[in-house]
């Protein structure tokens, strides 16, 4: 449990002049303070116990701002506890810059780096670790372009992004990168408005700089790659392929493709008691959407066969094996893992791809389209929010019909010659 306590700084000016009330937290052996706006003098001050004194013939006035400080700093103690106590409950790792955060939000005026600290502690109480990282990486981008130096919400202006942007491409970034530090910042601004700590500017200050997507080529699986998948036996030869641990790899491949693309994450954190009467609903870990899924029996089949290592487990699979242990942790482990054993999977099938956690979502929204499915509904399958996402997804399988047709054009114009 993180420890709290309060000081005063002594001006640096000498006798006379009023210091700085700081807020230290030790946590995990390590020590952090946040500078607090109240300036009080020595005398005002009770260092033993660290609270503000009133000393005697003070004036009215002065004695009306110590009761303020007073009050302001109880409130400013009690947030902080509370805040401890939630992360504690929720059994999330976090960091005494995150039990900070707290304070720097509110005292900082909306800084960049307070604001997305705090937004990032509320989305890891959520489940939401991959975008409280994404938004965290995006102030951490942001702040080195800013030669280290936190800035206020309301100062991200027009200028400063170009300026953010131009110095991103110097550092040869692709497009999608850039854009994926734009967008988070652009979420946190957008967010900071939406709760009035900042000012609603009549143009977003992000119309200028780059925040689409481009597509990038997809290692979708056909359905005959995915049919060697699937009729591919790991067990024959246990011992020159591991086959155990490579036939768990294959099955999540497979569970996870079956499972409507589910992702990888979102399979690694399934608990027994996501699923009700042959129906798993989960929260998406990247959105929070709320999904339905009917379990085929190919799924059935699959998840029964882990029914006995999981016996003592809250989890459907054997992914995350310690509930009181940091999962993301484990569930990083996990992800490291099969992307390692995927790889010799496609060596081992004579798949001339390169086989990851997410080829199973591609391939499943491509097949998809092949089997003539509604755009809408493969965007639903998928939990895509909306329909354009979906549309990167398919890219290349509409490039490679829209080649095939091109072929198609010439073959036909050389035999009317």
């Amino acid at each position: 449990m993180a420890t709290i306590a309060i000081f005063l700084r002594p001006s640096a000016k000498g006798v006379g002049f009023p210091g700085s009330v700081y807020i230290r937290v030790i946590h995990r052996r390590k020590v952090l303070t946040v500078t607090m706006p109240y300036r009080l003098f020595v005398e005002e001050w009770d260092v033993g116990k660290g609270f503000v004194v009133f000393p005697p013939g003070v004036a009215a006035a002065r004695r009306g701002y110590l009761r303020e400080v007073e009050e302001m700093l109880r409130l400013d103690v009690e947030r902080l506890k509370e805040h401890i106590r939630q992360l504690e409950a929720e059994g999330v790792e976090y960091t005494v810059q995150e039990v900070l955060a707290v304070l720097r939000y509110r005292s900082g005026c909306c800084m960049l780096k307070g604001y997305a600290a705090v937004q990032s502690a509320l989305l890891k109480l959520r489940g939401q670790e991959r975008t409280a990282e994404a938004y965290l990486s995006a102030m951490r981008s942001f702040v080195m372009y800013n030669g280290g130096c936190d800035l206020s919400l309301r100062r991200l202006d027009e200028l400063r992004l170009c300026g953010y942007e131009a110095w991103l491409k110097e550092r040869r970034l692709t497009f999608n990168t850039i854009s994926f530090y734009m967008r988070n910042l652009r979420a946190l601004y957008n967010r900071a408005v939406l709760e009035g700590l900042i000012e609603a500017p009549r143009t977003s200050p992000f119309s200028q700089v780059y925040t689409g997507v481009q597509a990038t080529k997809k290692r979708a699986l056909s359905k005959t790659e995915m049919r060697i998948l699937d009729k591919l036996d790991l067990l024959a030869n246990e011992k020159d392929t591991g086959g155990s641990g490579l036939r768990q790899a294959l099955d999540i491949f497979l569970f996870c493709f079956h499972a409507r693309g589910m992702s990888f994450v979102d399979v690694a954190y399934l608990k027994k008691s996501d699923v009700c009467e042959g129906l798993i609903s989960y929260l998406r870990r990247k959105t929070g959407q709320l999904l339905e899924i009917r379990i085929t029996p190919a799924m059935q089949e699959i998840i029964d066969r882990y029914t006995e290592e999981t016996a003592g487990s809250p989890f459907l699979f054997p992914l995350i094996r310690e509930a009181d242990k940091p999962l993301r942790r484990q569930y990083l482990s996990a992800l490291r893992l099969q992307n390692s054993r995927l790889g010799r999977i496609a060596r081992l099938s004579g798949l001339q791809k390169k086989l990851t956690t997410h080829c199973s979502r591609h391939s499943w929204a491509t097949i998809a389209k092949g089997e003539h499915l509604p755009l809408w509904v493969i965007s639903e399958g998928l939990g895509h929010s909306n329909e354009k996402t979906t549309y990167t997804y398919l890219a290349s399988f509409e490039r490679t019909v829209l080649d095939k047709a091109v072929e198609k054009v010439s073959r036909a114009i050389k035999k009317a010659g």
